[in-house]
């Protein structure tokens, strides 16, 4: 089992990645841009994968995706799957557990935080049956907006409270950790005339689409 004491050269440095952005910023696009399309295969939740060439099934239900992950596990046809998008078959998961249950919103339980503990548990099992997949895996978000209150000080050397507008994947940080945790790599696409690619192993650099494309396709090995 113990691997001989050599160092190694990890040419591929990527297994799984996360990509965000708002609607329409070419997240889809770019992803299906990564690979051969005959190797990649879409798992669409929004319908909008129609202007690539990928090879893509439209699910509706959790069942439908458990359904299309388990058939994944045996293929040997696709090398890279993109889950477009994962916050929306975690909104199905979350819809699902409720559903069990009979209520509207984890609270509705009264059940002193069971069934808030069930549900952080149930993410991480999706989680992890997704990103144990034998494949590798872009995962698209949507992007919201939030503000954040950070501390800083002003000119004078006075501790103040700031303001910080930040744009994150729209799912709560303690479900999103359960998926960036699995994930070596967060690319977030900001639109604009020419669209801008962030990367969290070099936040300073903006990448251009083709850069952008480059840089993940080496670090994927594909």
């Amino acid at each position: 089992m113990l691997p001989d004491n050599k160092a190694v050269d990890y040419t591929t440095k990527v297994d799984r990645a996360i990509i965000y952005g708002e609607p329409f910023a070419g997240k889809t696009t770019f992803a299906a841009s990564i690979h051969n399309p005959d190797k990649t295969l879409i798992i669409s939740t929004d319908g909008k994968y129609k202007h690539t060439q990928c090879p893509a099934v439209e699910v509706k239900s959790l069942q439908e995706f458990l359904q299309v992950l388990d058939e994944l596990y045996s293929d040997d046809k696709f090398e890279l799957v993109i889950i477009d998008l994962m916050s929306e078959i975690w909104n199905l998961f979350r819809q699902s557990e409720l559903d069990k249950k009979g209520i509207n919103y984890e609270g509705d339980a009264n059940d002193h935080g069971k069934t808030w503990h069930l549900m952080r548990k149930g993410s991480e099992q999706l989680a992890r049956k997704i990103c144990n997949l034998d494949k590798k895996l872009l995962l698209l978000f949507h992007a919201e907006e939030t503000v954040e209150k950070v501390k800083t000080k002003n000119k004078y050397g006075v501790a103040v409270e700031q303001e910080v507008t930040k744009s994150l994947p729209n799912i709560k940080d303690r479900y999103y950790t359960h998926f960036s945790s699995r994930c070596q790599l967060c690319i977030n696409v900001q639109a604009s005339a020419d669209r801008r690619f962030y990367m969290s192993d070099d936040l300073g650099t903006e990448y251009t689409f083709e850069q952008a494309q480059t840089k993940l396709k080496k670090d994927m090995g594909l």
